[in-house]
């Protein structure tokens, strides 16, 4: 299931206001048709309607496949800076999913969610998992 809603974006460049769809997570194992706007770089790449200037909004975004058994999550630069946000990781950068509060198990590799701080760098990790799956999986 992915997670997405519709927000008032303020263009960055020429101040335009409109709508826009933020993902903040998917799952493409359940949502398969999602993958081809992951691929072709237009998750939560903004648009402008007036101006033409694309850019991406710097919102956390988690992509999950529990079919090949990964998770990467993007979160902005600025994120870095934040107590709050390094709060949540242990000192080899993992997600401390032991404080997470939610009311179910959480798989484990999902234990070990990659962090990334550009969506290209996203990107290339997904493409990279999903090459070495393949390989693996037909070397064995």
């Amino acid at each position: 299931m992915s997670i997405k809603n519709t927000h008032s974006v303020t263009c960055p460049n020429c101040n335009n206001s409109q709508e826009t769809t933020i993902y903040s997570s998917v799952n493409i194992s359940l949502d398969k048709d999602i993958k081809s706007k992951v691929y072709d770089g237009e998750i939560n790449l903004f648009k402008c309607n007036e101006c033409s200037h694309e850019s991406y909004i710097p919102v956390p975004f988690l992509y999950h496949d529990m079919d090949r058994k990964f998770a990467a999550h993007y979160f902005p630069k600025t994120s870095m800076k934040d107590t709050n946000f390094l709060s949540k990781f242990d000192l080899n950068g993992k997600l401390k999913t032991d404080d997470l509060n939610v009311d179910f198990k959480i798989p484990e590799y999902m234990h070990n969610i990659h962090i990334v701080f550009d969506m290209n760098e996203l990107l290339s990790y997904i493409i990279f998992r999903e090459i070495l799956f393949d390989y693996v999986s037909n070397n064995n």
